[in-house]
This record gives structure tokens, C-alpha cells and sequence, in this order.
């Protein structure tokens, strides 16, 4: 089984530059915005359909499309061991690709993906010194209308300009792509961002770490994956693991301006709707650290009992054992107690084990059972 890739365009058009392809029988498309360019190469979609070939087990031929960076294609061995001692689903597959030797870079300097949540912009505050711009992506955890988008475009800009730098706001169908191939986000979503960088093509970009060195799990995006995307002209970097989340906030509350922007939500890409398993998350941060939720102004209540009643969901247990910490080093010794009551309520209920890894081997077992996502 092969999967090609053909019809390569880049379609200069009123509202941006549109660069798509056909990946099997689905046309992926990107939108740059007028005055930003686009790298002429396949690098892209080869970042975009490795991970659903490899799920499909079905070699991948892109030499229907513009040259591969030899760098990226000689890295490609070290991304499938990865992916396939992760996750036993994945397969090891064959890529034909033209080739092309290192090119300039399409955007001068360094960039990071960003959308205005803790870890986002912790990177952005660490690395502002050698970030030039930052980018904002409309179907990569959301599909957005345009009025909608526009908001959302609107709310992430107000951050960067507290940080000095332009937004590059991205559009895309990849989530579309994605669920057409039952592909897991925390599967692909590396994928999709590398996709990203290697069409804007700047010196450095820059991918915000979710977990710490010592709460490492297999992700889609990681400080052993991220690095093996870049080409002789872009450089992808895993920046932040060295940071806990009380470590990330006590940074950001040192710049209170974007206390009241930042932004987590699951289910609303403007604003924050306070109640879902993320923004109870952010909530009992704050309040852990003794900072306003300015965040949420809709939000109200206990945000300790509020987060304790979505502690159960898989998605949340990881987070318990930080928590625990993080009370116990700002003092909350009340909040300690109940976290830890907590715990125990999840041991009764057979859900004691809280290990990120434990959890994904589950997972995987129950996609095995039914036949579900990669």
C-alpha cells in the first residue's frame, strides 16, 4: 500500500498565499498571509503525512511534489524508531521524495508557535530576546469561522504586542486531515506544527513544551521528536521542560499585564469559559500561587473543589501529583489535604495510577480493544 502525495499548488489570492496538495484522497491546504512567504518544497506535507502512512502502515511517495531537505529526509530512520517503540500500532514505512540540498531560510530570525496559554507564553517570555515574531494557527486546535477567527486573531495580537513582536496568524484544514485518518491529536499534532515551520521556513522555531523532564510521555510534540523535523534551514526546538507549571506561572504573575489574557479554553478559542477540565486547571493555579483570575470572569467558586470533581477524567489525573506539590510549597496546607483526599478517592476507585506513561499504555490497549484512533 502506498500513500502519494501530488497536485502541489501555491495559489496567490486576495486574502493570503494558499499551498496545498492532494495526501491521498484529501486536499491539505495552508493560508499565509498577504506579505509572509512560503517555502517552495515538499517539507511540509511530509511532516504532515508521515505519522497517518505510518498508521496506515502504507509507504509514502512525494516525488510528485517540489524537493525534500536531504537533512529532514536522513532523519526520518530516527523518527520512526521512536514513533514505533512508542506505540506498537505504527509501523516502519519507505518515504520516496526528490531531494533537495539546504536553501536559505524563507523568514529571517527565530519564531514560536503560540496561542496565549501558560506554556506558550512562559517560551515567549524566556525566548523574546532571539524570537522575531510569533504564530497563531486556525484549524490546529480549533476550526474557526472567520468572525471567529478574527477574534481569536485579535486576542492572541494583543499579547504579542506586550511582547514586541508581530503575529503571524496561519490557516488550515490538518484537523480535518487528521480526523479523517482517526489519528490521536497527541499522536500527530508534532506533525502539524513541524508542517507549519517547515512552510514559513524561518532560522529557528520553536515548539512550547506541556510536561517537565521528569513527566515526559509519548507526545506528538517532544524535546527527542521536534529537533529531528528541522532542515539545513530551520532549526525546530522543545523549549521549556525544565519549568514546572508553578515555576511557569511565578514567571508570567512577574508581568501582571498578561494575567488578563491568558487563555486555555478547551471549548471556546476567544475567551475562557471558566469551567471546562483547562480552565479549572489555570483557575486552581492561580489561586495556588495567590494571583487574580482575571482570566475568568465568569468563573466563580472553590477552584480546588471545582478541579477535584474533573480529577477523575484521564486527561486531569497526571496533573494531581503536581498539584500536590505546588500546594505544599505555596503553603496551602488546606489544599494539600484535599488533594490528597483526592488521590485516595481515585485508589478506591482503581484509578491510582497517575504516571502520564501508565496511562498512554492504557490507551493504547483500548484502541486495540476497539479498533480506534492511532
Amino acid at each position: 500500500m502506498t500513500l502519494v502525495v501530488r497536485n502541489w499548488r501555491m495559489d496567490h489570492e486576495s486574502n493570503g498565499t494558499r499551498i496545498s496538495a492532494d495526501v491521498g484522497d484529501m486536499n491539505v491546504w495552508f493560508r499565509i498571509p498577504p506579505g509572509v512567504a512560503a517555502a517552495e518544497t515538499g517539507d511540509a506535507f511530509l511532516a504532515v503525512a508521515l505519522i497517518p502512512a505510518m498508521a496506515l502502515g502504507a509507504d509514502l511517495d512525494l516525488t510528485a511534489l517540489p524537493p525534500v531537505s536531504s537533512e529532514l529526509l536522513g532523519r526520518l530512520g530516527d523518527i520512526q524508531d521512536i514513533w514505533t517503540s512508542w506505540n506498537p500500532l505504527m509501523h516502519r514505512i519507505d518515504v520516496r521524495a526528490n531531494q533537495r540540498p539546504s536553501r536559505a531560510a524563507t523568514m529571517s530570525g527565530g519564531a514560536a508557535f503560540f496561542s496565549g496559554g501558560v506554556d506558550a507564553l512562559f517560551t515567549a517570555l524566556e525566548r523574546r530576546a532571539d524570537l522575531d515574531q510569533l504564530v497563531f494557527i486556525n484549524g490546529f486546535d480549533f476550526n474557526m469561522s472567520a468572525d471567529v477567527f478574527a477574534d481569536a486573531r485579535a486576542r492572541v495580537a494583543r499579547q504579542a504586542a506586550l511582547l514586541g513582536m508581530p503575529l503571524v496568524a496561519i490557516e488550515t484544514n490538518w484537523i480535518d486531515f487528521t480526523r479523517r485518518h482517526r489519528i490521536a491529536r497527541t499522536t500527530s499534532y508534532g506533525g502539524g506544527l513541524a508542517g507549519v515551520a517547515l512552510l514559513l521556513a524561518p532560522e529557528r522555531m520553536v515548539i512550547a513544551s506541556s510536561y517537565t523532564y521528569a513527566r515526559l510521555v509519548p507526545n506528538g510534540s517532544h524535546p527527542l521528536l521536534d529537533p529531528l523535523w528541522s532542515t539545513g534551514t530551520t532549526q525546530i526546538e522543545h523549549h521549556g521542560c525544565q519549568a514546572r507549571r508553578n515555576e511557569k506561572l511565578m514567571a508570567i504573575v512577574k508581568h501582571p499585564e498578561f494575567l488578563q489574557e491568558l487563555w486555555v479554553c478547551h471549548r471556546d478559542p476567544v475567551k475562557n469559559c471558566g469551567t471546562c477540565p483547562k480552565c479549572l486547571r489555570l483557575r486552581l493555579s492561580l489561586w495556588l500561587v495567590g494571583k487574580d483570575q482575571l482570566a475568568f470572569p465568569a468563573a466563580s467558586g472553590d477552584p480546588v473543589a471545582a478541579w477535584c470533581r474533573v480529577a477523575y477524567e484521564r486527561s486531569e489525573r497526571s496533573y494531581l501529583a503536581d498539584f500536590t506539590l505546588m500546594a505544599h510549597e505555596c503553603g496551602r496546607d488546606d489544599a494539600v489535604r484535599r488533594l490528597n483526599a483526592t488521590a485516595q478517592r481515585l485508589r478506591l476507585r482503581g484509578l491510582g495510577h497517575l504516571a502520564d506513561a501508565a496511562l498512554f499504555g492504557g490507551a493504547i490497549s483500548r484502541i486495540r480493544r476497539r479498533g480506534g484512533e492511532t
